[in-house]
């Protein structure tokens, strides 16, 4: 729980008004939904990310037709702040090769 101080920085603040008062969610995210994505989806979690852990990664990629993971080692919920050249190479990667893939076919 925040400190009354921090609650008090963030009145009226939106992000932190986010962080304390959940955002509702717009659509409910279902396995049967998941598994509707055909297009190719790049997951990336850090091998510490308490938020979407490793195994929380793998239910999600085992449900989508096209998913591609990378679990980071040491890296939390932020790979993109704290490996951002690991992080990077692997989107440049991922649009690469989706890249290819739809001119191979084209």
């Amino acid at each position: 729980m925040p400190s009354p101080r921090w609650i008090l920085l963030c009145r009226g603040r939106g992000a932190c008004a986010a962080w304390w008062w959940p955002q509702v969610n717009r659509n409910r995210l279902t396995f049967a939904l998941l598994e509707t994505i055909t297009q190719p989806t790049l997951l990336i979690t850090g091998d510490t990310d308490l938020y979407a852990p490793p195994p929380v990664q793998q239910l999600l990629a085992d449900r989508i037709k096209h998913a591609w993971t990378l679990r980071i080692a040491e890296v939390g919920h932020s790979a993109y702040w704290e490996q951002p050249d690991i992080f990077n190479r692997t989107v440049l990667a991922f649009i690469q090769r989706v890249d290819r893939q739809a001119r191979s076919e084209a």
